[in-house]
Formats: structure tokens, C-alpha cells, sequence
């Protein structure tokens, strides 16, 4: 590499390509190219073509019936060998969401009328009902025009003719989504601090303005089938025309850019809520890359200086993540104990040193220049930095109290559950959550954001999601930097930038168990002496029991922290169960959600790396240090993916360690319950015809594999409650509950089956085409055969039956959505959207718009050259 001159003292040099980074003692992390020359940055795959991005020729008609997967017994192999995308899986999917939204209501509908086909309640209407988003937004102006209920300005965008009532119309559709009172028009959703709490009415909105656009994305390509003007009426028409859907694209992107900008300016004096911003800076780029790609793609800007702004935007939250994430933490993520982050101070110093920084602490904006990084004075050492382990337990106290009155048996529960997890470091490093006083004022409690805030695997999730959002964004700018053109954003980040990204996210997830003999804890080179890497370990599956990989501990897990008097974090030796993930989802006890959530950031993990040569891929589109040689060079390093999976989906029964061998394997022949193999599902099978289908998508309540400790009993008013992971469906009119779970969100097992297993299936694929290292060929071999193809092979058989069960021939909708968390007794569950139980019609069918427009994620997920965030440009810029 030559020779660099730094101003501390320089150790540790990793090389990626012609890329280094180099640790410095006083400056951080440093970039260096050699030679020193602009990237070649290709613009198409190195391995397998890429078949078009789909345009105004391709809208595939709905078929009428899903055919699966062929299979004789449940579990047996699929007919072709492990691939990604799925051959069979992708156009299923992609026909199940378009046939949702074929079912339209009718329109105009009558105020007062019947809303059985808008919020059904009955089983027999669930079905039927009307499902299309764009329709429903369009009935609910309907329905209420002319009443006391008449939002203003109205959520009907059809009879739009300019951009300003396109975005009134959106804003309308976003406002009443998330209940807000008060909307007046124009672009003014954003809600300024202070605190944590308005930046997530922000963020939300934000992330639902992503999840409209790709619905309609969704529908331009594949569900309008005409080209060309239309004439904009109150009545259907204009969802037929792909002009439509481009306008509504347009105005949710102003929505979102705009949000965006006022998050990074208007609260830029706000700590608690910049901090926020900081920690979900990627989460929030994520959706905003992907609506800015559509555009980009179908080149469909409303004019250039729209293209201009959307891309400072892009260019400004990637600025925020690269000075306050990657930079201050050389040493990687720590499995425990302060991962700083940077603030303006971080640039600053780095600027000092190297010119070519000039300016990449601010973004140019319709020409005014906008600061991207918090103010150096927001840094409040010692706990301005994140805590990174995701086996530490929440404290749940907060939660419990705010879920369950004093004294009942789930007080109770929940209480009991909390303590063993946090109470005295027996599980946890904070030992004084449940002494005197309140969580935010005892001595050591270690934020400033509340005891429901310190979700220690929270934490531990937006890490990888900042990674996954920042690889989206940064690879935009990069692309249209490649042009040499005068687009490119003023303040981009030095070439190196995206690399870097790229390489951190490939530690993403690591590790499950740290036991001595298994190297399942991640090798960090950065920073580190010659031979002598660090392990480290963010989201790992089960255990944190202090024990070492190669002779030393993972990263930070021997660091002091305040109140610790253990180190341990897992349930599995007090009620044998394993976390999903590690972590929980802001209630103590394990829950599925996150393992869940991690699996859709893989699938949303679209970027290609096509200017390195070197990798080999099955799959173009899916980055390749999420499970390349380098970075899972040991089959036991990538089972941690196996363990996700399995961890959120299953329990290992009848042994007494979960990393015993009969927990990974599988038999395919006599799945799913073959001799001597531990996995058994917490989840239904989809063709189970013991099961009643309105509660087949629900999560198994008999207590065989769900401890009681984490599962809520069912409330008199049918709500599911917070505080504990799961909660029990109950007979409606009666005192009973059933033996079915939902979520602590209301949510059963199917959804996010449909995330977890496309995540696994897309990890397997790629690793069954990788060669093995030298020394470790009968390990790769052993790993393909026993665990890899079979669970592979289980998942497409799920994945597919879950399908055929929401589509026509099954249930024929979205469970989550219609169902409640109420059984009446032949077996029906009553209610529509279980967490808003006794809303409005109105404020159901809004609901159900939202929710159904999610669907398209789905496809999104499963067709990896759809509106992949890496685009061929066609030409442009």
C-alpha cells in the first residue's frame, strides 16, 4: 500500500480490493485508495444477467389459483436446487399480492351504508372484502363525505390534477393512517420535539410514505395497465393508468423528503431527538433509497431540481451515519460495554488532517447549505454512546406497570419474568432497576431515555439497519458520482465510503453461544495487530456467558459496567427457552418480532458489489459480506443465521444445551416431527387441517413449547396487551382463552414466517454455491447435507404453503389484518385490527389501507430485480 502518513499512530491496516483502512490512534478510521484513481463502477452484474427491470410492457394478469411447490410428504425436497430468488416463490407471491389488489370496493359508496365490505367482521365477508389500498382510501372519502367525520383535505387523490393536490391527498392518506389530528394540507406532517418521542411520529410517518410508494410502484408495474394521460374523475379510472400511480410516487416522495429535511434541521438543537435520529439514521434511509430508486428507474422526476434535492437528502443522512457510526468505532461493534458515537467534533478532527473531507459535514438543499452532523455540545459523555449486546434483558418493570394493573396474575407474570431477567445482574450488567425509587433517577441507570428505552437488542438491530439503509444510499451517490456529471451532491463522501459500509455490514450478525471449541464469534481485523484479531459478537442467537473464542473474549465483553455483577443474558436455564435473535422486543421474554425484523434486512439488503470481481455469487443483488468466505469463513460462524431462524420460529426440546447437534439438523423425510430431531414449530403448518383456517396463522398456545412465564392471558376486551412476549386468544363472551397466541403486537406466526424464511432461503442458496475453504471441506459437506438443503427445502414448503393459504383457495386475506385477537364460538375471529378493537369503520378501513399496502413488501423481499436500490440507470445520468 505504500507508505501514509497519519497524525497519531497508524496500526492495523485491512485491505478490501484497492481499498484500505487504517486505524489510527488519534484520528480514527482512515480511507486510502491505491492506486489513487475514480472507482470503476459497472453498472451490470459480473455473474448472472439480470433479466429488465420491469416496465410499461410488463403487467403479468393475476392467476386464479396458486400452485405450489410440488410435494408428496410435508418437508420433502423441492424440485430444483436451492436458488435465489425463488423460481416458483417469486411469481406466487407477486400474483397473491396483485389478486389483493383486484378486490376493490365499489365506488361511490353511500355514507351510513353497510361497511362489511370495508371492515368486515363476519368470516364469510373477510374474504370478499375490499382490499386494494388505493380504493380503500378512495371509499373512505366516500364514506364519510358530507359528515361530521369528512377529513379536510380529503384522502381521494383521484380527481387530483396538480402536484399540490396530490400532495394534500397523500398527506391526507399518511395523517389519518397514523390518527394525527390537525392536517391542513401542503407538506407540513412534520412534528417538531422535544424529545425522543416526536421524533418517532416522524420516523413512522416516514416509514409509511416508503411502504405507499412501493405499493404503488408495485401496481405501475405489474396491476395498471395503461399508458398515457387520463382524465382524473371521482370514480375508478385513474387506477388503471400507470401516469396515476407515477404522480402518487412523486407525493409521497415530498412527503418523505421533506420530513427528512426537517428532522436533520428544524429539531437540529434537540438532543434527545437528534440522538434518536442518529441511532435510526439508516432505517430512515432505507425507504427513502428504495422510493428515490423507483423514481430514478422509471425516470419519472418531477423535474431536475427535485432529483437534486432528493439527492442531498440521500447524500446529508449518509454523511450522519458515516461520521457518527463508522468513524468513531475502529474497533468494531461491541458485544458490551460504550460504542461511542460522533457528532460534529468527529468531523472536525478528521478534517483537520485531510483536505478532500472539506465539506462532507453538510448537504446543499435547493441551494442553501444545511449542517448533516448533531452539534458537538449534544455529546454528553460518559452514556452518549450505544450500549451493544443483544443477550442483556430489558428491565420490563415499566412495561409491566403500564400493561397490567397491580396485583393480577399477568402483574404477576410479568413481573416475576422481569426480574429474574434484570434483577441483581443474575441475567443482566444493570443490577438496580428494581430498588427504590424510579428507573430515571436511580444512581446508574445508564440513559437518559427511560427504562423502556434500553432495550439492549434494540439497540443491537439498528445497528444492522443502519448499515443496510447507509449501503443503499451511499451506493446511489456513488453511481451517479460514476458520471462525472453535475448531479453529483455537493459534500459527497470520499471514495472508500461505501466500501467501508459494505465490509462493517458484513459483521453484522455473528455468533450464538461463545462456548470454547465453536468459532461462532466474528474475526475483526481492523485495528488490531498482526495475527491477533478480535471476536465480537452484536446480535447474537442465545448466550453471553463470558466465555472465549481462540483465548480471548469477544469485544467489550470483559468492559466494567455500572451496577454489573454478572454477565450472563439468556432464559434458557430458567424456563428453556432460547432468545429470537438474542433480543426482545421492549417486553421481557423472548419474542419472535425481531427475529423477524433482522430477517427483513437481509432481504432488503439490495446492493450489488458488481466492481469486485473476486466475489462469487448465486445471487446478484444480495451483498456478499453477509455470508462470503471472508466474513463466514466456519460453518459454525454461519449458523449463526440457522440459529435466527430457528430461534424465532422453534424450540429445541429434550436436550439440555440448544447448541446440541439435533437442534440444527433435520430430516426432510419425516418432517416435521422426525425421530431424534429437537426443532419443533411454535407455528400451525399452513395445510394443518386440525386447525380451524381463521386460526391457522397463529402461534401455538398449548404450552408445550411456550413457556407460561412470557404468555399473557386473554383480556374481557379482547385487546392483546403489552408486557409480556405473547398473549392468549380469547373465546369471545367467554372467560376461557384458546389454545392460540398472538404477538405482544397482535400479530400471529405467518407474516413474519414469510420475512424469516425468505431470509434463510436467500442465505442458504448463496452459501450452498460457495466453495469450501482448504481444511474445511467435510465441515462445509457435513453442514450442506445435514442442516443447510434440508432447512432450505422446509422453509420453500412453508413459504409456499403460507401463501396458498392467504390467496384464493385459502383464507383469501391477510390474517393479521382482517382477524382479531377475539375467537366467537364456531370458531370465527370477530374483530378486524386487534390492536384498535371498537375503532370507528373509518379509522378500520384507514388500518386496513395501511396494512395492505405492506403487502407489497413481500414482493419487494422475494424478487431481488425489482426495484433493486443498485440500479442499471438505464443510461442515466
Amino acid at each position: 500500500m505504500g507508505w501514509l502518513d497519519t497524525p497519531g499512530n497508524a496500526y492495523g491496516v485491512h485491505v478490501s480490493g484497492d481499498t484500505a483502512y487504517v486505524a489510527d490512534g488519534d484520528g480514527g478510521l482512515l480511507i486510502a485508495r491505491h492506486p489513487a484513481s475514480r472507482p470503476t463502477i459497472s453498472s451490470t452484474p459480473t455473474t448472472t444477467p439480470r433479466s429488465p427491470t420491469p416496465t410499461t410492457t410488463l403487467t403479468p394478469t393475476p392467476t386464479t389459483t396458486f400452485t405450489p411447490t410440488p410435494t408428496t410428504t410435508p418437508g420433502s425436497p423441492t424440485p430444483t436446487p436451492p436458488l435465489w430468488p425463488g423460481p416458483t416463490l417469486v411469481p406466487a407471491i407477486r400474483n397473491l399480492v396483485a389478486r389483493y389488489y383486484d378486490r376493490e370496493a365499489p365506488l361511490p359508496h353511500s355514507p351510513g351504508a353497510d361497511g362489511n365490505l370495508l371492515a368486515p367482521i363476519r368470516e364469510s365477508d373477510k374474504a370478499p372484502a375490499a382490499k386494494d389500498p388505493d380504493i380503500l382510501w378512495e371509499a373512505l372519502a366516500a364514506y364519510t363525505s358530507g359528515t361530521a367525520s369528512s377529513p379536510a383535505p380529503s384522502p381521494s387523490c383521484h380527481a387530483a390534477t396538480t402536484p399540490e393536490q396530490f400532495v394534500d391527498c397523500t398527506g391526507a392518506r399518511l395523517a389519518l393512517s397514523q390518527s394525527l389530528p390537525g392536517y391542513q394540507g401542503g407538506l407540513s406532517l412534520f412534528r417538531p420535539g422535544p424529545g425522543d418521542r416526536a421524533y418517532y411520529h416522524n420516523d413512522s410517518l416516514v416509514q409509511l410514505a416508503g411502504q405507499y410508494a412501493l405499493y404503488h410502484a408495485f401496481v405501475h408495474d405489474f396491476d395498471a395497465p395503461i399508458a398515457g394521460p387520463y382524465t382524473p374523475t371521482s370514480g375508478r379510472e385513474p387506477r388503471d393508468y400507470k401516469l396515476y400511480h407515477q404522480r402518487m410516487i412523486q407525493a409521497y416522495e415530498a412527503h418523505m423528503r421533506t420530513l427528512l429535511l426537517a428532522m436533520l434541521v428544524d429539531s437540529h438543537t434537540d438532543p434527545a431527538f437528534q440522538a434518536a435520529f442518529t441511532r435510526s439514521a439508516g432505517w430512515l434511509l432505507a425507504p427513502y433509497a428504495r422510493t428515490a430508486q423507483i423514481l430514478e428507474e422509471l425516470g419519472i422526476w418531477r423535474n431536475p431540481d427535485h432529483r437534486r434535492a432528493a439527492l442531498a437528502i440521500v447524500n446529508g443522512l449518509g454523511q450522519r451515519i458515516w461520521w457518527e457510526w463508522v468513524v468513531p468505532q475502529p474497533d468494531g461493534p461491541r458485544t458490551a460495554g460504550k460504542a461511542a458515537l460522533g457528532s460534529q467534533t468527529t468531523f472536525d478532527t478528521a478534517a483537520t488532517r485531510d483536505g478532500p473531507l472539506a465539506g462532507t459535514d453538510h448537504f446543499t438543499y435547493f441551494g442553501q447549505r444545511f449542517r448533516s452532523l448533531r452539534p458537538a455540545a449534544m455529546v454528553q459523555p460518559p452514556y452518549d454512546g450505544l450500549w451493544f449486546d443483544a443477550d442483556y434483558a430489558l428491565p420490563g418493570e415499566s412495561w409491566c406497570r403500564a400493561s397490567f394493573d397491580v396485583g393480577t396474575p399477568n402483574w404477576d407474570r410479568c413481573v416475576r419474568l422481569a426480574r429474574r431477567e434484570s434483577l441483581g445482574g443474575d441475567k443482566s450488567p444493570f443490577g438496580d432497576y428494581f430498588g427504590k425509587g424510579n428507573c430515571a433517577t436511580r444512581a446508574t441507570f445508564p440513559t437518559a431515555l427511560g427504562c423502556g428505552e434500553t432495550n439492549l437488542g434494540s439497540i443491537a438491530e439498528e445497528w444492522l439497519g443502519t448499515y443496510v439503509g447507509a449501503r443503499a444510499g451511499l451506493r446511489i451517490v456513488e453511481q451517479i458520482a460514476a458520471g462525472s456529471g453535475p448531479e453529483t451532491p455537493a459534500g459527497k463522501l470520499p471514495p472508500g465510503a461505501y466500501r467501508a459500509v459494505t465490509d462493517r455490514l458484513g459483521y453484522g450478525v455473528a455468533g450464538f453461544h461463545g462456548g470454547d471449541g465453536r468459532q461462532d464469534d466474528l474475526e475483526w481485523t481492523f485495528n488490531q495487530p498482526e495475527g491477533r484479531p478480535i471476536a465480537i459478537r452484536t446480535l447474537s442467537g442465545a448466550r453471553h456467558d463470558g466465555e472465549s473464542q481462540n483465548g480471548r473474549p469477544s469485544l467489550g465483553e470483559t468492559d466494567t459496567l455500572p451496577g454489573r455483577t454478572a454477565i450472563r443474558g439468556d432464559t434458557w436455564s430458567d424456563i428453556g427457552v432460547e432468545y429470537p435473535g438474542g433480543i426482545e422486543n421492549h417486553v421481557p421474554g423472548p419474542n419472535p418480532l425481531y427475529g423477524a425484523a433482522l430477517g427483513s434486512f437481509v432481504l432488503g439488503d439490495k446492493v450489488e458489489d458488481t466492481d469486485d470481481v473476486t466475489v462469487s455469487k448465486v445471487d446478484p443483488w444480495l451483498s456478499p459480506s453477509l455470508y462470503d468466505n471472508h466474513h463466514r469463513n466456519h460453518p459454525d460462524e454461519f449458523e449463526a443465521w440457522v440459529w435466527l431462524l430457528q430461534s424465532t420460529f422453534y424450540r429445541c426440546q429434550g436436550v439440555a444445551d440448544p447448541v446440541d447437534p439435533a437442534c440444527f439438523a433435520f430430516s426432510a423425510v419425516n418432517a416435521p416431527n422426525p425421530p431424534g430431531i429437537r426443532r419443533q414449530p411454535l407455528f400451525y403448518d399452513p395445510d394443518d387441517p386440525s386447525v380451524p383456517p381463521a386460526m391457522r396463522h397463529l402461534w401455538r398456545g398449548d404450552g408445550a413449547m411456550i413457556a407460561d412465564a412470557v404468555v399473557a392471558d386473554g383480556d374481557d376486551d379482547c385487546r392483546p396487551r403489552g408486557g409480556l412476549a405473547f398473549g392468549r386468544l380469547q373465546l369471545y363472551g367467554a372467560a376461557t382463552s384458546q389454545p392460540f397466541l398472538v404477538t405482544e403486537g397482535g400479530f400471529g406466526a405467518y407474516g413474519l414466517l414469510l420475512q424469516g424464511g425468505g431470509a434463510f432461503m436467500r442465505l442458504a442458496a448463496a452459501r450452498l454455491a460457495e466453495t469450501a475453504p482448504e481444511g474445511l471441506e467435510a465441515a462445509y459437506a457435513a453442514q450442506r447435507e445435514q442442516v443447510l438443503r434440508p432447512w432450505y427445502d422446509e422453509m420453500h414448503r412453508l413459504v409456499g404453503g403460507v401463501v396458498r393459504h392467504f390467496g384464493e383457495g385459502g383464507v383469501g386475506y391477510i390474517p393479521d389484518a382482517e382477524n382479531g385477537s377475539c375467537a366467537a364460538g364456531d370458531g370465527d375471529q370477530r374483530a378486524p385490527l386487534p390492536w384498535r378493537m371498537g375503532e370507528t369503520v373509518p379509522a378500520t378501513i384507514a388500518h386496513r389501507a395501511r396494512w395492505y399496502s405492506a403487502a407489497a413488501l413481500w414482493y419487494w423481499w422475494y424478487d431481488s430485480a425489482w426495484l433493486d436500490v443498485d440500479a442499471r440507470w438505464a443510461g442515466r445520468p
